[in-house]
């Protein structure tokens, strides 16, 4: 037998799952593709150097170079010393068939130590 607290109980378990559930599939949709799932993190956290980054990236990979433009140098705003950044939005600006700022770019990233190989390479 069902006392009223176990009815209650059950009640707002039954509640729960219902809603995490219905959250669940939800969040499948942002991970449909890279370019959702960080559109999504963006949405929820603009201040994340990392997800502008990544963004950045999947929207280049996907030819929206503009759009990548726009957060890669919302990256640099966000966190002016991400040195990989600046080897990302030179690599995409190169390009673009801006050399000049593909070059400040690398110049920029050639100045933080764990980047200095990777950005020879493109020099």
């Amino acid at each position: 037998q069902f006392t009223g607290k176990k009815k209650l109980v059950y009640a707002m378990l039954i509640y729960l799952i219902l809603i995490m559930s219905i959250k669940t599939i939800s969040r499948n949709w942002d991970w449909k593709s890279d370019l959702s799932l960080f559109e999504s993190g963006i949405n929820v956290n603009p201040k994340n150097v990392k997800l502008q980054n990544n963004y950045a990236m999947e929207l280049k990979s996907a030819e929206q170079l503009e759009k990548s433009k726009k957060h890669y140098l919302k990256a640099i705003e966000v966190e002016p010393d991400y040195s990989e950044v600046y080897f990302n939005y030179g690599n995409l600006l190169s390009e673009m068939g801006d050399y000049e700022g593909a070059a400040k770019n690398f110049e920029k990233a050639i100045s933080y130590p764990q980047m200095y190989s990777k950005t020879l390479n493109n020099l």
